[in-house]
């Protein structure tokens, strides 16, 4: 069985290769993506909106909670 170390510096080597390689041949049929989005334009399904909205009202009650041994 090969070295964890030797089969990690192959895989690392591959995967610089792959990058170098698709960074030097840009595929023309991709769209582009923009850099940035403005936040109108995001939208996020009711469920994620709750469970933000559910950590943010907890977050505020206990933000002067502390727990511990002293």
């Amino acid at each position: 069985m090969a070295n964890i170390n030797d089969s990690i510096e192959q895989l690392t080597v591959a995967l610089q290769q792959l990058t170098v390689e698709l960074a030097e041949c840009p595929h023309a049929d991709a769209p582009k993506l923009p850099e940035s989005l403005p936040a109108s334009e995001l939208s996020f399904s009711e469920g994620v909106e709750s469970f933000v909205q559910r950590n943010r009202e907890y977050a505020e009650k206990t933000r002067s909670v502390s727990v511990g041994s002293y």
